[in-house]
């Protein structure tokens, strides 16, 4: 009996020292370990109860990274003490063999235990170990404070104890060592043992130390990294600000003497280059940033890798990016032999010096591409070219030429397809061709006159307005011809996308292009009061029939139509079962190319995410998110789900979709109201799936858009000359040239002829006649024939109304210096006009003097 109680009275005590630390007044100290070192404690939430409970002012933690995991209750907490000058810590969770408590969450707060408390950080499965936590803080912290930590399990189902463990943790961007050029120098770095302070990397699971390097190039071009020694697999990223988010991955490699794909940088920038660890143990890594192999120059030949005589190489992704020689001339380059892979080896083209300006084409197979000019201000044009694992070719061979930009002449040209007037168009072209109207106020008329493609494989699509997002008006194929077609759209654009697939190729199309007038801008002029004459009137109100702006506008729009992810957004690949690419495919419905979380092989269980970069929100109201998606997938999954997800400060996320465990391949174009972050001034985006690839094909995500209404705005209308013109009835508000104004108020000097145009440079014109004049002295200066004494300014003429009201004693008077002259004049009641004896003034009509005039 004596032995049962003894068990019984145990059990009681260690129940009671778990349930002590349930809710943040009753929370236990945490020991803050120094940098490089963290000791761990055993904690318990077994008997653990929700805190809101007790205390309802406490944040609740909600997308949790890097699965966005929620509060479930049963909380435990602890608190640590700050020191003097701790601004940075890191918290981490591991899991013990033995326990229950298999999938723990951490997340950090600020405050007092009884009263608010604010979330700084939270974080599920981002330790080193499997579904374990992990975080830090960096520079956020006040020394000489205490702070909580809160722990929970997933599911809130599971008991048990657990590790954890706080230390100190040095912000990696206070250490930053300079390279002072790329080359064959070894760079030897020493990255120190333990956590490190950014864990969550686009390459792979990075729970070591970093270091951080510090580079500006010299010259324009692709740069690669060559590991020569390494104590463990070390990923390369590179940014071109030092903070904890918007890094880039080059490469993940393993082992000695391995070298990365290619990554582009442009002279004069400053880089960061950071060295992360997949381990905690530290070591020594040596490695050279390599400088990039000259690229050719105006007049010379452009190979791909394997030269004049060899092949390309399996597994390329290179970017190359041709200047001008010369400021304000353009690149010509013009392919003289092509020979890819078809349909698995890629040559992008882009009209501007990176992968992000618009696309001129993508091109495989042996079609031969152009010629290509660019129309960019820089005079550049970017190839990327993207082959696969297996099969090289012989590649392509091309020249380049720069000389200054003509536009080409639109209006009264034909167009063809890339195989011109008597040629066939190549096999895996895809390419986009927007055309915009050389004469103002015109829209493009595009009249097919030949029309002839590989029926069902091959197409061409036309879009009304300056690009592929804008509504499209008919996918075609066969040899029926299409169209007419005419821009609808104020810029008078109209944009064709052709797409041909691996085989079989054709003699295409040939398209007349003219260009209509569609200006139909009329001004209306109105006299007030209304019946009024030039001579009595007050002013002449002028609008225009021009419509004001959209009151939809759109705040951010991404396609990826780029090889690469546009600039700023940021991918995370939680494990090796899937990979975001950007896919030349049309899954989600627009054209291609997709972004896509793809496949690869076996299954995981983890989180991908694709990242978008800060999006300026501020003054925006009724925000709508939009995109197009497919998320293919097979069988009865139970164990994924997509989160769309939004945040104003890339740390706390809400969820504005989800779909979990479809039954089948969700096609959808969704609109979703996030009109609730109306008032920000930013705003993330990132689509995130969770759970087991077992039954995962992929999910291709395209056409993203952020619309709001836009702020209240004129019609697009200007006027010329600005002499006279006002924008508001009580004329005191002068129009200023080159502003927007729907309507404008005229008192001009007699007469004068007055131009609106609008944003389509369509014009109107009319004339003004102001012939009443109005004194307007003051003390001191009633002088006649000074200008600035009338309104409007000028001294009267024989054509002018003259009007003298009474202005409290500043009354006009004619010396004889220079004599007056009028058409009609009217003193009215309080007025005085003095003619001095030595003076005459001419009225040709009439004079009236009112009763006190």
């Amino acid at each position: 009996m004596k032995k049962r109680l003894l068990f019984l009275l145990i059990v009681f005590t260690a129940y009671n020292i778990s349930f002590s630390q349930d809710d943040p007044c009753s929370a236990i100290q945490l020991p803050l370990s120094p940098v490089g070192s963290c000791t761990y404690v055993v904690g318990d939430n077994t008997g653990a109860t929700d805190s809101d409970l007790i205390n309802p002012n406490i944040d609740a933690p909600s997308g949790c990274e890097p699965v966005s995991a929620n509060y479930n209750g049963a909380d435990v907490w602890f608190y640590i003490d700050l020191g003097p000058t701790t601004t940075s810590l890191q918290i981490d969770l591991t899991h013990i063999t033995t326990s229950n408590f298999d999938d723990g969450v951490i997340a950090l707060y600020t405050g007092t235990c009884s009263g608010n408390l604010s979330i700084v950080e939270c974080d599920d499965d981002s330790g080193s170990g499997f579904l374990e936590a992990n975080f830090s803080v960096l520079n956020m912290l006040t020394p000489n404070t205490r702070v909580y930590v809160r722990v929970w399990e997933w599911g809130g189902f599971d008991e048990g104890t657990f590790n954890i463990c706080a230390s100190e943790v040095v912000d990696p961007c206070n250490n930053i060592t300079n390279i002072p050029t790329c080359g064959t120098t070894p760079i030897n770095s020493i990255i120190a043992s333990g956590f490190g302070a950014i864990n969550d990397s686009t390459c792979e699971d990075v729970p070591g130390d970093e270091a951080i390097y510090s580079f500006t190039p010299t010259v324009t071009g692709n740069y690669t990294v060559t590991q020569i020694a390494t104590f463990a697999d070390i990923n390369y990223l590179y940014n071109t600000s030092c903070s904890t988010t918007g890094w880039t991955c080059i490469d993940d490699l393993s082992g000695n003497n391995v070298t990365s794909g290619s990554f582009s940088m442009i002279a004069g920038t400053t880089y960061y280059i950071m060295l992360d660890s997949e381990n905690s143990s530290g070591g020594n890594v040596s490695f050279t940033l390599n400088c990039p192999t000259p690229l050719p120059g105006c007049g010379d030949p452009f190979y791909d890798s394997g030269g004049s005589t060899g092949n390309y190489s399996n597994n390329e992704l290179t970017t190359t990016t041709f200047f001008p020689d010369t400021a304000g001339d353009a690149v010509t380059v013009t392919f003289t032999d092509f020979d890819l892979e078809s349909g698995w080896d890629f040559l992008y083209v882009y009209d501007g010096p990176d992968a992000t300006y618009p696309s001129l084409g993508t091109f495989s197979g042996t079609g031969i591409p152009g010629p290509f000019t660019s129309s960019d201000p820089t005079g550049a044009l970017t190839f990327v070219f993207d082959s696969d694992s297996s099969f090289t070719y012989s590649g392509w061979e091309a020249s380049l030429s720069c000389a200054p930009y003509v536009p080409p002449t639109i209006c009264g040209s034909t167009i063809y397809d890339s195989g011109g007037a008597g040629g066939n168009y190549g096999d895996n072209e895809y390419s986009i061709t927007t055309l915009t109207p050389d004469i103002a106020g015109t829209a493009i008329l595009a009249t097919f006159t030949a029309f002839n493609l590989e029926n069902g494989w091959d197409y061409l699509e036309v879009f009304d307005g300056p690009n592929n997002t804008f509504p499209s008006l008919g996918n075609f194929t066969g040899t029926t011809i299409p169209g007419p077609f005419t821009s609808s759209h104020p810029s008078g654009s109209l944009t064709f996308v052709f797409d041909s697939d691996s085989s079989f190729t054709y003699s295409g199309y040939a398209v007349d292009i003219t260009c209509i007038n569609t200006c139909n801008l009329i001004i209306t002029d109105t006299n007030y009061p209304l019946g009024s004459n030039d001579c009595d009137l007050d002013y002449v109100e002028l609008t225009t029939n021009a419509l004001p702006p959209p009151a939809i506008t759109t705040v951010f729009s991404e396609s990826f139509d780029g090889a690469t992810l546009p600039t700023g957004w940021t991918e995370v690949n939680g494990a090796a079962s899937a990979d975001w690419i950007i896919s030349n495919t049309t899954n989600a419905g627009g054209t291609a190319n997709e972004a896509m979380l793809d496949w690869t092989t076996g299954s995981h269980n983890s989180t991908w995410r694709l990242n978008s970069p800060l999006i300026d929100i501020t003054g925006y109201t009724n925000l709508h998110l939009n995109f197009s998606q497919d998320f293919d997938v097979f069988g009865s999954p139970t164990s994924i789900g997509i989160y769309v997800q939004t945040s104003t400060d890339n740390t706390t996320w809400t969820t504005q979709y989800s779909n979990l465990n479809p039954t089948g391949d969700v096609i959808s174009t969704e609109n979703i109201d996030i009109s609730a972050l109306d008032g920000n001034n930013n705003l993330y985006i990132r689509f995130r799936l969770s759970g087991n690839t077992t039954y995962l094909l992929s999910w291709a995500i395209d056409d993203i858009t952020i619309t709001a209404d836009a702020p209240p705005s004129p019609p697009q209308i200007t006027w010329s000359p600005d002499s006279d013109l006002y924008t508001d009835s009580a004329l005191t508000v002068p129009y200023v040239a080159g502003n927007y104004a729907g309507t404008v108020y005229a008192v001009p000097n007699g007469v004068q002829t007055y131009t609106a145009t609008d944003q389509n440079s369509c014009t109107d014109m009319v004339t003004v006649t102001f012939n009443k004049k109005i004194w307007n002295g003051t003390l001191g200066n009633t002088d006649w024939n000074t200008a600035t004494n009338w309104i409007p300014n000028g001294v009267p003429m024989n054509t002018n109304c003259i009007t003298i009201p009474d202005t409290g004693g500043y009354d006009p008077i004619i010396d004889g210096t220079t004599n007056g002259v009028g058409y009609n004049l009217t003193i009215e009641n309080g007025a005085t006009l003095t003619q001095q004896s030595n003076s005459t003034l001419t009225i040709v009509n009439s004079i009236d003097v009112e009763t006190g005039g």
